[in-house]
């Protein structure tokens, strides 16, 4: 049974801000699939299939999703539990069920896939989350479309010099509304102990504030009505530290300030639907522009559904497909 309920947030937005917010106005390509709509749905989920009942669920969801016919469909990481082995197996099965998606779908990876992938066989250098990352990359993002029966064309980081080994971050616009993902995952955005993890996550970390600098540049470059950021990590509640998610989260508050219009920020990880106004500036005042919806997962299999209507205060709206049988 579908219980779908909606949410109606408030989204304030203040001023129109000038193109040079985010450094000196650049003329840059930009992929866009705008239709002459002025409202839509897109779906989005994670952290599911973790076990074989969860997963006959799952098949269920994606038939519930491919009914709604929403414009698309995002995948915020963890397609497997921390106790399933990481093995290429499971990595072709769910891209089996991507395909079976009527919807594109993009996907942006989490940390079950490889932060938190261990071999027993190896030394626990690090090395063996690395190279999980690189076949995770080489299977899921080998071309500019999304997956799904219907695809659309992305925009990837790794179009960009000296950004080749991030495809996972993607950028579009639709319906005048930006996306974007961002490769930020749990388990404290993979900063550990070790040198390859710290290499690791700098490194990204530096492709990361590059492309969420690019993507607000691009919105307003297009005068967009609001911006969507898709991310895995519950940044606001870690249960795994939080020292991973600082630069990021300062990148936000500073955005938020600057951008003015709608934010939303979705989330996956912490396995439990939410919806609310996290992220604070440096005197602890809500940025009102700034939302955040955290999907289902684990044993709640489900999605939320975002409703976009540019032509509402509101402009999201927010409802859940939930598989109960």
């Amino acid at each position: 049974m579908e219980l779908r309920i909606i949410v109606l947030i408030s989204i304030l937005f203040f001023v129109i801000l000038p193109l040079e917010i985010f450094g000196q106005k650049t003329k840059i390509a930009i992929s866009s699939n705008t239709g002459e709509f002025n409202s839509f749905d897109f779906v989005a989920l994670a952290d599911v299939p973790y076990n074989t009942q969860s997963e006959e669920k799952f098949i269920k969801l994606i038939s519930r999703i491919n009914a709604i016919q929403p414009a698309s469909v995002f995948f915020l990481g963890d397609y497997k539990s921390s106790k399933t082995p990481c093995d290429s197996n499971i990595d072709q099965k769910m891209l089996r069920y991507f395909s079976e998606f009527t919807p594109p779908v993009i996907y942006t990876p989490g940390d079950n896939e490889w932060t938190d992938c261990i071999d027993k066989n190896e030394k626990s250098d690090g090395s063996f989350p690395i190279k999980r990352l690189q076949l995770i990359r080489a299977l899921f993002f080998q071309s500019d479309s999304s997956m799904g029966i219907h695809k659309i064309h992305l925009d990837r980081q790794s179009n960009l010099n000296g950004f080749r080994d991030y495809p996972e971050n993607i950028f579009f616009i639709t319906n005048n509304i930006a996306f974007s993902t961002v490769h930020i995952v749990g388990s404290n955005n993979n900063l550990g102990m070790e040198q390859l993890k710290i290499n690791e996550y700098y490194n990204r970390a530096v492709a990361d504030s590059v492309w969420l600098d690019l993507s607000f540049m691009r919105a307003v470059e297009s005068n967009t009505s609001a911006m969507v950021i898709c991310i895995h990590a519950d940044m606001f509640y870690p249960d795994k530290g939080r020292s991973g998610f600082i630069r990021f989260l300062s990148q936000l508050q500073d955005c938020a300030s600057k951008y003015g219009k709608p934010i939303l920020l979705i989330n996956g990880d912490s396995h439990q639907f939410l919806i609310d106004k996290p992220l604070k500036n440096s005197k602890n005042k809500v940025f009102n522009n700034f939302t955040r919806v955290q999907v289902f997962g684990e044993e709640e299999v489900g999605a939320v559904g975002i409703h976009v209507d540019i032509n509402t205060q509101q402009i999201f709206s927010f409802y859940q497909i939930i598989i109960n049988e």
